[in-house]
């Protein structure tokens, strides 16, 4: 097998490997009955994930500054990890395009040496985004 060809079979086991994960998912009692617990959209977090009580009401405020602080700062990861997940979905569909060209290049070495570029550049963004997500995910519990 070409390189190429071994790199795109590998992520396309990846990608199915994860949708079975995806989609076997369990989902908590909270989660269902208070969509606020940890709602989430298309794998997208709600910008309030985390700042909702088991009983579906806002966390109360003290007075303190480290209280609004966590506040901004829970509100500010999960807007981030949205951003992130969203560069990772942009650098599958450049993934996907890559392959088409790939497929489509008719034996022109330019097309080839083009597609292969756009499937390599494609795959180091998907590792750095899914990277980012652990690290955004890593952080948000750690708050």
């Amino acid at each position: 097998m070409r390189k190429t060809q071994t790199i795109l079979l590998t992520v396309a086991m990846v990608l199915m490997g994860a949708a079975g994960v995806v989609a076997t998912a369990p989902v908590s009692a909270g989660a269902a009955t208070c969509p606020g617990g940890n709602a989430r959209l298309l794998t997208f977090p709600a910008w309030y994930n985390g700042l909702v009580e088991e009983d579906c009401s806002m966390k109360k405020l003290g007075n303190g500054d480290d209280e609004l602080r966590n506040l901004v700062f829970r509100i500010a990861l999960n807007i981030v990890e949205i951003i992130l997940q969203l560069v990772a979905y942009a650098t599958i569909v450049f993934l996907i395009k890559g392959g088409f060209d790939y497929m489509t290049s008719t034996g022109d070495a330019s097309k080839i040496g083009n597609a292969k570029n756009t499937i390599e550049r494609a795959l180091i963004g998907l590792v750095i985004a899914l990277a980012a997500v652990a690290i955004v995910n890593l952080v948000a519990r750690a708050v």
